[in-house]
């Protein structure tokens, strides 16, 4: 197969599957995740939705391992893209954060702890899936070399990429999800910086982008702030997308609950209007579109790069 075909294949197979499950998800299997309030949102934990919150759970894992297998010409990346989408489907059906707060007698840091712990559960759910991606991925290599997503960059030697300015692509540090030894013997600076620049760049599109509560907007501000961050953080300083580029939403909604936990809420009928902004994103929210926006951006990245190093090694005399 050739490399554009390789591309085109990879990309239909991540998008077909992801909008295809999310549909699935939206249509079909949403009421499996409702809380037992219809008009509260997908805020398990504080609506005692332990059990919806397993199945969420599951939902992640169990898509991630069938993508990884089925998937077979999609890079590590793709496949977690493909399994967030279709949790996505989730995210679109939650009703708006103001019926948590109309419903509820908690306010600060006794309303945001439950939340940032259902947000660090979700996060270590998608490291988790990431590893079952990368394991299954590993074992496909060895059992079935041919029918596997093979890195176009793995077999391309490193005095031809250093003859072309790309010697970063040579790290060994391939196509994996979960940070590796292998990607700080490169230099160690470079997941690091990754990581943090798509934090605050991220952050600051944040602040541009999130205008409002309304559910559409939340999505949209999430998928696009980090998204175009790591996009634009891979592309100015090219490396490996490491799993700190993609987690760094996590980091973000964080800090965020926490300011939303320190604001001042009158105790009046409508004080939950005094609210900010970005203290109503669910924590699935910041899974599915926070992280998945990111991990967007270092899959269209990695695209890109790959794309122009394959135009630049073409044009070498003798190749």
């Amino acid at each position: 197969m050739n490399y554009h075909r390789m591309h085109l294949v990879e990309k239909l197979q991540v998008q077909v599957s992801g909008f295809a499950g999310m549909a699935i998800v939206y249509f079909a299997l949403w009421r499996l995740f409702e809380p037992a309030n219809p008009h509260a949102p997908f805020v398990l934990l504080v609506a005692g939705g332990l059990r919806q919150m397993f199945l969420l759970v599951a939902l992640i894992i169990a898509v991630a391992a069938f993508g990884a297998a089925f998937l077979a010409k999609s890079r590590p990346h793709g496949v977690l893209l493909a399994s967030l989408l279709t949790a996505l489907g989730v995210s679109l059906r939650s009703p708006m954060m103001r019926g948590l707060f109309w419903s509820t007698s908690r306010s600060g840091i006794a309303l945001y702890w439950p939340m940032i712990a259902e947000l660090l559960i979700l996060a270590a759910t998608l490291v988790v899936a990431a590893a079952i991606i990368d394991i299954i991925r590993k074992k496909m290599s060895r059992a079935l070399p041919n029918a596997a997503w093979v890195d176009p960059l793995a077999g391309v030697d490193a005095q031809k990429l250093a003859k072309v300015g790309e010697s970063w692509a040579a790290s060994p540090a391939h196509g994996g999800l979960i940070i590796s030894k292998a990607a700080f013997k490169v230099g160690s600076w470079r997941p690091l910086a990754a990581g943090a620049l798509t934090l605050a760049g991220g952050l600051v599109l944040l602040r541009v982008t999130l205008q409002s509560s309304d559910r559409g907007q939340i999505i949209f501000a999430l998928l696009a702030s980090f998204g175009i961050a790591a996009m634009a953080v891979n592309q100015l300083m090219p490396a490996r997308c490491t799993m700190l580029i993609w987690i760094s939403p996590v980091i973000a909604a964080v800090l965020l609950y926490l300011l939303a936990a320190a604001a001042p809420i009158p105790a009046t009928a409508n004080g939950w209007i005094n609210y900010p902004v970005y203290g109503r994103i669910t924590p699935l929210d910041w899974i599915t579109a926070g992280c998945g926006g990111a991990i967007a951006g270092c899959w269209i990245s990695a695209r890109m790069h790959e794309s122009r190093i394959a135009e630049k090694l073409s044009e070498l005399p003798g190749r």
